[in-house]
């Protein structure tokens, strides 16, 4: 009887092995240049390429919320005089922090913290163009590198504070 078993079971199995691995095959094959093949079994979509604007700059080099914040006039310039060749003298950076510091500063001073608070940093290049004497391409070359310097300071995760 067991030879009986063997002899018709063989070909079943070996049947039943051959429609899996078609099926298999079948449903591997089916549909491979579709736009809308899912990657696995339980339908998650093929990722599809996200398009980024080219006239918007990378959003890294956009002015940041948290702006700009001064807490020294003189360190600031000092900075910004060297980084810039600016060539004032430490007298003029003197004259010119206090200047700031009454004229303009004094708009964005926050009080509860201690310090000046710049949002814009276009309006602000602006105003500290008119106290320094500076060309409009001076201006405009400071609030680039201004900007930049902030991806810098943000990417390092302990941003400048003057």
């Amino acid at each position: 009887m067991k030879t009986e078993i063997r002899t018709w079971a063989l070909p079943i199995i070996l049947a039943i092995l051959l429609v899996s691995v078609v099926a298999v095959l079948a449903g591997g094959a089916g549909d491979g240049g579709s736009e809308n093949r899912e990657i696995t079994d339980i339908g998650v979509p093929v990722p599809e390429p996200t398009l980024v604007s080219p006239d918007r700059g990378p959003r890294s080099l956009r002015e940041n919320d948290d702006g700009v914040i001064i807490e020294s006039p003189t360190t600031y310039l000092t900075y910004w005089n060297e980084k810039m060749k600016w060539g004032l003298s430490d007298e003029e950076i003197e004259k010119y922090s206090g200047v700031l510091e009454e004229k303009i500063l004094v708009r964005y001073y926050d009080q509860d913290h201690d310090y000046c608070h710049i949002r814009d940093l276009n309006e602000f290049g602006e105003e500290l163009g008119s106290v320094l004497g500076l060309t409009p391409d001076q201006i405009t070359d400071f609030v680039r590198s201004h900007r930049e310097q902030l991806v810098i300071d943000h990417q390092d995760s302990h941003g400048n504070s003057f």
